[in-house]
């Protein structure tokens, strides 16, 4: 049954598509399934939050965008302050395998001094986020909330450039 909120998000997700120009396709990058916005938006969840918390497995799953064009098309570039750790922290618990694909992203990384998101030696044992400079680190009991730390930590790298 369409209600006027669901004509919104389709709206608003119209305006966020993006057009692959090598591939014709008109896809939204940061919905796994290339529909609307997700089940999170639709459960009330920050939207720049949910597709910050995808960007990672967007970038595995469609293999033809960069990190700064999914954070572009996040929404997050133009506002920054509407994603905060917390809210992050709120799209993994309801989606913990989204960790899995930052963590993956974390271990591919080839930079001299970046952020890194190492998951703990059994799967109680939380994870621990190193520093750029590779002198200090930070353990947390929980997957999510390192998680959060660590994305939030990167988006703000990628945001600088861009």
């Amino acid at each position: 049954m369409p209600t006027a909120a669901a004509g919104d998000l389709k709206r608003r997700s119209d305006r966020l598509r993006h057009r692959h120009t090598h591939t014709g396709r008109t896809t939204d990058p940061l919905t796994s399934d290339g529909g609307d916005f997700g089940v999170l938006s639709q459960m009330g969840m920050n939207s720049v939050a949910e597709k910050v918390s995808r960007m990672a497995s967007e970038f595995y799953r469609l293999r033809n965008i960069s990190m700064i064009d999914l954070l572009r098309s996040s929404g997050y570039v133009q506002n920054p302050s509407a994603v905060m750790e917390q809210d992050l922290e709120e799209v993994f618990r309801a989606e913990p395998e989204l960790i899995d694909a930052w963590v993956r992203l974390s271990e591919n990384k080839r930079t001299r001094y970046p952020w890194l998101l190492v998951r703990g030696s059994s799967p109680d044992s939380g994870c621990i986020v190193m520093y750029p400079n590779g002198r200090r680190h930070r353990r947390f009991p929980d997957a999510c909330k390192a998680c959060a730390f660590f994305v939030k930590q990167e988006i703000e790298g990628y945001r600088a450039n861009v």
